[in-house]
């Protein structure tokens, strides 16, 4: 298990340095405040919990994934949304932000509302 856990944290920090890398290059072209950032993955990693190593449960530690997301001026530094979400709905929250939800034909919705904490639906 803790040679899992090496290599997995490794390859963390690894992406860690190329996410701050490109945040400070659009920071130095000046495209901070309108360029909508967004950081996911398809899936967690169990690193020996249960037992197990990668995704292929429904335990907790296999099927929660990161969702950050940065826009300064529209999406508060350092909200956070402690329901649910899906990750159908990442498309729709692009939409949304970039000012073309009337193009948004998919089954998703956007995540705006929760952000915003306006009209909140809480059966979906």
């Amino acid at each position: 298990v803790k040679e899992w856990m090496v290599s997995y944290y490794a390859l963390v920090e690894e992406v860690d340095h190329h996410i701050g890398k490109l945040l400070r290059k659009l920071d130095e072209a000046g495209q901070t405040k309108n360029t909508l950032v967004i950081f996911t993955s398809d899936h967690g990693e169990s690193l020996g919990a249960h037992g197990r190593r990668g995704k292929g449960t429904f335990f907790e530690e296999s099927i929660r994934v990161p969702l950050m997301m940065r826009l300064p001026d529209k999406i508060p530094h350092g909200k956070s949304i402690d329901i649910p979400t899906s990750s159908i709905d990442v498309f729709s929250t692009i939409l949304d932000y970039t000012g073309n939800k009337v193009y948004d034909e998919s089954d998703g919705k956007s995540l705006r509302r929760f952000i915003d904490e306006s009209n909140i639906n809480h059966s979906h």
